[in-house]
């Protein structure tokens, strides 16, 4: 799953309007991936909170590596991110969703969860992520990626009861194996059709 969060900051020196974000207060945009069991596998931060998820994405170096995915593997984000074969997306609720494509969201939702519980967890346990007040404006970005090593850490080696979902069960992702696919709508619609 991916999905981006808000570290709030002192209100920096130089560029002071661009990292004001669309709820009024100074922060840096922290961009992770993470599993079912919250180990986050990619993180990205130091852009300035004015900036769209969609975008801190497109200039993110995971980018190139989602492209290397096999059919069967995807990430999951919310509808700011574009669909694409590697980045599943829910579809668009314009009233007119079938009865599969709803279950299809249902279960998307579910599972993109995981990155909400991840940063919950990982601002639960270093504090000072909900207020990132330094001086030195250009460690900032470091510390933020310090606190989601240590996340990791902790998870990896005190055993945290963590649990898991698995909405997709693996009979539905063995049906994608050895299908090929142009597009993420494709992809996504064979998804919903195994469900």
């Amino acid at each position: 799953c991916i999905d981006g969060c808000h570290i709030p900051i002192k209100g920096k020196s130089k560029d002071r309007s661009s990292f004001i974000n669309r709820k009024g207060f100074s922060s840096i945009v922290l961009q992770c991936i993470c599993n079912e069991q919250m180990i986050f596998i990619d993180a990205f931060a130091g852009w300035p909170g004015s900036v769209h998820d969609a975008r801190v994405f497109r200039n993110s170096p995971i980018i190139a590596e989602m492209e290397k995915l096999n059919v069967d593997m995807h990430v999951l984000g919310d509808s700011a991110y574009p669909l694409s074969l590697s980045l599943l997306t829910p579809f668009r609720d314009t009233g007119n969703l079938t009865e599969k494509e709803r279950k299809f969201n249902l279960l998307h939702s579910s599972a993109r969860s995981a990155i909400e519980r991840a940063f919950g967890l990982l601002k639960g346990k270093f504090r000072r992520l909900k207020s990132l007040d330094m001086s030195l404006e250009h460690k900032i970005p470091e510390v933020i990626m310090s606190c989601v090593r240590l996340h990791n850490f902790i998870i990896a080696f005190e055993n945290e009861e963590i649990e898991s979902l698995q909405p997709f069960n693996s009979n539905q992702m063995e049906n994608l194996s050895g299908q090929e696919f142009r597009t993420g709508a494709e992809k996504r619609h064979a998804l919903t059709c195994s469900l």
